[in-house]
């Protein structure tokens, strides 16, 4: 917003500018603390799950807000990468064949 925009406002488009600015500004907080604690729980589930001890997921050391939409996320990911390694082969073999 420019400076001629900002001192053309009213008081009331004033007042409902700064709310919606505030209301980013505490969702940008609440993401950032959010984030935090996402890497907070997956390291300490990395602690205390070696490789080979891994009887728990990240989910069950700390639930958070928005778990259920990001086991959603990885279980698409994960169905959406299931075929990754033929595809990749048959990539290579393309690009070995074109280069060769």
């Amino acid at each position: 917003m420019s400076l001629e925009t900002f001192l053309g406002l009213t008081p009331d488009q004033t007042i409902s500018a700064w709310h919606l600015w505030k209301k980013q500004k505490e969702e940008d907080s609440k993401r950032t603390d959010l984030t935090a604690w996402q890497i907070a729980r997956w390291q300490s589930w990395v602690n205390l799950y070696p490789p080979e001890m891994k009887e728990a997921s990240q989910f069950d050391i700390l639930k958070l807000e928005g778990d259920d939409e990001l086991k959603e996320y990885l279980k698409k990911k994960k169905e959406q990468v299931g075929n990754k390694p033929e595809r990749d082969e048959r990539r290579f073999r393309a690009l070995a064949k074109k280069w060769g």
